[in-house]
């Protein structure tokens, strides 16, 4: 059997640098109307009023909509459990 050189080494001697420098990315955060709509509300979970965040029904990730309509209040422990996915919102929401 026949062994095979490595033409090329597996680590460069020099670090790697980069050319461009990192660009951020636009965020899917939530717009001020989006804000607005949430603000002096509670939380649909708990009925807290702290630190309360909009949080998008359908992932704006998941071509959800940006309208203010399409978010509802949640304080920021429950905003990123229903993020994880370990909170389902359905039992919290009711008809206007």
């Amino acid at each position: 059997m026949k062994r095979m050189r490595r033409r090329t080494p597996l680590r460069a001697k020099t670090q790697l640098r980069r050319s461009k420098p990192l660009r951020r990315t636009p965020s899917m955060a939530a717009t001020d109307a989006q804000r607005t709509a949430v603000a002096g509300r509670v939380c649909i979970v708990c009925g807290t009023d702290r630190r309360i965040d909009p949080a998008h029904l359908i992932s704006r990730a998941a071509r959800g909509c940006g309208a203010a309509a399409c978010c509802v209040p949640l304080c920021r422990p429950h905003h990123r459990a229903y993020d994880r996915g370990a909170l389902d919102l359905l039992p919290y929401l009711e008809p206007v």
